[in-house]
C-alpha cells in the first residue's frame, strides 16, 4: 500500500501524488491532482520536453471535460510512484492551463484500488 497526505494548499487540501515521468532524455518529478474522472492521464507539456519527448509525435487526441475541450498528444511512458514502476498511456497538451496534471483512469487508475479518505486527508493506493 502506497500512502500519501492531501496537498494543503490556503485554506483547501487537494488529492495530490508525486510521479516521477520517464522520457529519453532523463526523467522529471511532477505532482498530479488525483482525478477519478479524467478517462487518459493529462500532463502539462513542459513536461514532456523536459525528458526529451517531442509533444506533436504523439497521437492527437481531443479531451472533454468541465472546463471545455483541448488537444493532447499520447505517448506511452514509464512512470514511478512511491518506487512503484508502470507503464501507461499519457497526453500532453500546450492547451492544459489548470495547475496540475491529471493522471487518468487508463493508464493508472487501473493499476490501483484507489481510497480518498477525506477524514484522514489521505490518499491510499493498494497494490496486489
Amino acid at each position: 500500500m502506497i500512502r500519501f497526505p492531501y496537498l494543503r494548499i490556503g485554506n483547501d487540501s487537494y488529492p495530490v501524488i508525486p510521479i516521477r515521468l520517464y522520457g529519453p532524455d532523463g526523467n522529471v518529478l511532477t505532482r498530479a491532482l488525483l482525478d477519478s474522472g479524467a478517462r487518459i492521464s493529462l500532463f502539462q507539456a513542459d513536461l514532456a520536453q523536459a525528458i526529451g519527448v517531442d509533444v506533436e509525435s504523439g497521437e492527437p487526441i481531443y479531451l472533454e471535460g468541465i472546463g471545455g475541450r483541448i488537444l493532447g498528444y499520447t505517448h506511452t511512458l514509464t512512470y514511478e510512484i512511491n518506487g512503484h514502476t508502470f507503464i501507461g498511456r499519457i497526453a500532453f497538451s500546450r492547451e492544459l492551463l489548470i495547475s496540475f496534471n491529471l493522471p487518468g483512469r487508463h493508464g493508472f487508475f487501473e493499476n490501483f484500488a484507489v481510497v480518498f479518505d477525506e477524514s484522514r486527508q489521505e490518499i491510499r493506493l493498494l497494490t496486489e
